[in-house]
């Protein structure tokens, strides 16, 4: 595995923990995609830490557990985030948000279905908290709407962690993004 993966997912698995909150109407999981097929998923309430040695992932659970990996035997994480159906006794608008492939080099794909015709923003930002770009912004049907981001079409965005933010009515989902070379 190059340097750059290795950096780039050093830097997103930490953003992780800086950037979830942990609220009871939605479930926040992690994900993590091994090059022998198996995925192993955790609840984001249960990790305590998420650290590096050398090139060993290193993820603590609350009961005191760590688990390891070798970066080489880990193909790709993802983040998610689910909200229930009965968030106040209102049906979820978001059926579906996917960001693929997560990590990216040239452009990544975003899929989302929503149940009704409702004013949404997909929008992308820095670690920073700057705005990238907005994708796509005002009122859309139900159904499925796609969209393709080329970051390095108006110029060279940097290797590192990104935040893609869909709002949806009242309604708000992320998806942590990693840009490698």
């Amino acid at each position: 595995m190059n340097s750059d993966k290795v950096l780039a997912m050093k830097m997103s698995l930490s953003f992780i923990i800086l950037f979830i909150w942990v609220s009871s109407a939605i479930s926040q999981n992690l994900h993590v995609h091994r090059t022998d097929g198996v995925t192993e998923s955790f609840a984001l309430v249960d990790v305590r830490s998420i650290t590096f040695e050398e090139n060993d992932m290193n993820l603590t659970l609350v009961t005191g557990d760590t688990i390891a990996w070798n970066i080489s035997f880990i193909s790709y994480y993802n983040y998610e985030e689910v909200m229930p159906s009965s968030v106040q006794g209102s049906k979820p608008i978001v059926n579906e948000f996917l960001a693929f492939p997560n990590p990216f080099s040239e452009a990544i794909n975003f899929s989302v279905d929503i149940s009704q015709t409702i004013g949404m923003e997909l929008s992308i930002y820095d670690m920073s908290g700057r705005q990238i770009t907005v994708l796509d912004s005002g009122s859309r049907s139900s159904g499925s709407h796609n969209y393709v981001w080329k970051p390095d079409a108006f110029g060279r965005l940097p290797i590192g962690t990104y935040l893609a933010k869909l709002s949806v009515g009242n309604q708000l989902y992320h998806k942590l993004l990693i840009k490698t070379n």
